[in-house]
């Protein structure tokens, strides 16, 4: 019995997991020194800066189209539930995100990305919101996305071989540190004898 019902060990794994995770991703700090894969790296995390740009977008157009679309009459008779309602309709059958209380959030997400819930729709006028939804997030706001992974390509592209010696300049310059090159129960004391 842990933090929110959660088994402490599952909470400890997950924690652990998501270490693990973050240290293999802290690797492309490394391999940015690479002649070739260096741009790739520079380009990546540049891309996660649009696509950060892109669902902070995604987000408002998701939440003014859910508030429509659930204005418009679209009910599942569980707009609201609180937890031990959606308990109780998990235990009646229902599915378990229909069941909670973001749903009317949630079903417009993945209504943007083709899973219509079209027995949901219970007026004329939540299909076109709907078919509205649809061709505003895949047609205007995806190709947005590809437009703007494209032109920071470019860009990286042209600029990569000054980067790239950039990075080398950076990496090398660390690791010529005293206390960088000693092993890691030595390297506290290194740090303090570099201040």
């Amino acid at each position: 019995i842990g933090l929110i019902g959660v088994n402490p060990e599952d909470l400890y794994l997950q924690l652990y997991c998501i270490s693990l995770c973050f240290l293999w991703i802290s690797q492309l700090r490394v391999l940015s020194v690479h002649r070739t894969i260096g741009p790739l790296v520079l380009i990546f995390l540049n891309m996660c800066s649009d696509v950060a740009n892109f669902f902070f977008m995604l987000f408002f157009f998701l939440m003014a189209f859910s508030v429509l679309i659930f204005g418009s009459g679209v009910t599942n008779g569980n707009a609201w539930v609180d937890d031990e309602g959606s308990k109780q309709c998990q235990e009646a059958g229902g599915m378990y995100a229909a069941c909670n209380t973001w749903w009317w959030f949630t079903r417009t997400v993945l209504q943007s990305f083709g899973e219509f819930y079209v027995e949901e729709m219970t007026t004329g006028i939540s299909i076109v919101w709907l078919i509205i939804l649809f061709g505003v997030v895949n047609l205007i706001l995806f190709n947005l996305l590809i437009a703007l992974m494209s032109h920071t390509f470019e860009r990286i592209q042209k600029e990569s071989e000054r980067q790239w010696m950039i990075n080398h300049y950076n990496s090398t310059n660390e690791y010529l540190r005293f206390a960088m090159a000693l092993p890691s129960p030595l390297n506290v004391p290194g740090i303090f004898f570099e201040l």
